[in-house]
């Protein structure tokens, strides 16, 4: 049989290893010379042709052994996951920031953001913002707190290292980066003395 072949050019590389990895389904990336780099095409074993980056990340999690947590268990899981696929796709710079805003307050109360478990919906968006949250100034950390909790969860369950996928924690970790740490100060002079008095005065008491 023949492998899925999935033109790499027109799509982000490292989403569909991704999330062929995770899905555990076999696809073969080459390279595509079509001009319109908005087109993405996977060609299947049976000479099926599908086209766009959403359809095609679907066929790769339909074909794995845990669809049916990738896809949704329920309709409205599966509405949720296609809700968020669109919003992945309709990104841009202008509404970036409204739309962090609103992902940081969903994410308050829930671990991944359409479902109970781990679903299509986390790897897409995981890999949609990976740029952006590690780039967050150190100051907006605090205020981005939930974004980069769920971001940091999904990190380590899909090892996102191993697909070139930022580590935020390690760039929270760089070197010249300040962590204001709670200081007990040490009590000297004169006040020191009147302390260690007391303290003596007591146990003769």
């Amino acid at each position: 049989m023949t492998s899925p072949k999935v033109a790499a050019r027109a799509c982000d590389h490292r989403l569909f290893t991704l999330v062929q990895s995770h899905a555990a389904c076999p696809i073969e990336l080459v390279a595509n010379d079509a001009r319109n780099s908005l087109l993405a095409e996977l060609t299947t074993g049976d000479g099926t042709v599908v086209r766009g980056q959403n359809a095609i990340l679907r066929w790769i999690a339909s074909q794995s052994p845990r669809a049916d947590q990738l896809l949704g268990k329920t309709r409205e899981e599966g509405c949720k996951i296609s809700e968020i696929l669109s919003l992945c796709r309709g990104m841009t710079s202008e509404l970036l920031d409204t739309q962090i805003e609103a992902l940081n307050a969903w994410l308050e109360r829930r671990t991944f953001v359409a479902t109970s478990h781990l679903s299509l919906a986390d790897l897409v968006l995981f890999a949609s913002l990976s740029r952006v949250v590690a780039a967050f100034p150190v100051a907006q950390h605090g205020h981005f707190c939930n974004v980069l909790r769920w971001y940091e969860n999904v990190y380590y369950l899909v090892d996102g290292g191993v697909f070139g996928f930022p580590d935020v924690a390690a760039v929270v970790q760089k070197p010249g980066l300040v962590v204001a740490m709670p200081v007990v100060e040490k009590k000297e002079g004169s006040q020191a003395r009147k302390d260690e008095g007391k303290k003596k005065k007591g146990e003769d008491g």
